[in-house]
């Protein structure tokens, strides 16, 4: 990884490739509409890939590493929440809540599919069965289903 433009402009290396792989964020502070991801855009990636390989080669390492990304992940929301209300966009006495009596996001599903409930995920696995530390017994076949 080289560091282009600090905090904006990243060159990441490419796996079996000499080329280059360049990820940007958008500068707020010097161009507002200038054109970029956000940190949660590459951790919703991240997640992703994460389930991804692990439905590939299962570990019991990649539900930690899910659940910090997504802890991660809510962090960040959190902190622009946070600066909304500090801007006067959103008023929390106004937001919807749920039975409850918390924030209401939204339907509870995964990206407004109503099969798919949020609090559920294609990849969780139930306890115990024929995992190991390193992984499953079928390694290298992949049984990645995309949701």
């Amino acid at each position: 990884m080289k560091v282009i433009d600090p905090g904006h402009a990243y060159s990441l290396d490419m796996r079996g490739i000499p080329t280059k792989q360049m990820f940007r964020f958008p500068d707020h502070e010097v161009e507002p509409h200038k054109p970029g991801t956000t940190t949660q855009e590459l951790l919703r990636m991240l997640i992703d890939r994460t389930m991804y390989c692990d439905a590939c080669m299962p570990c019991e390492l990649n539900q930690h590493i899910i659940d910090h990304l997504r802890m991660a992940l809510v962090l960040h929301e959190a902190r622009a929440m946070i600066r909304k209300v500090e801007k006067g966009e959103i008023r929390p006495e106004l937001v919807d809540v749920g039975p409850d009596h918390h924030f209401w996001l939204g339907s509870p599903t995964i990206n407004g599919d109503p099969t798919t409930p949020m609090v559920m995920s294609a990849y969780d696995h139930e306890p115990g069965g024929d995992r190991t530390k390193t992984g499953g017994t079928n390694q290298g076949v992949c049984n990645y289903t995309k949701r």
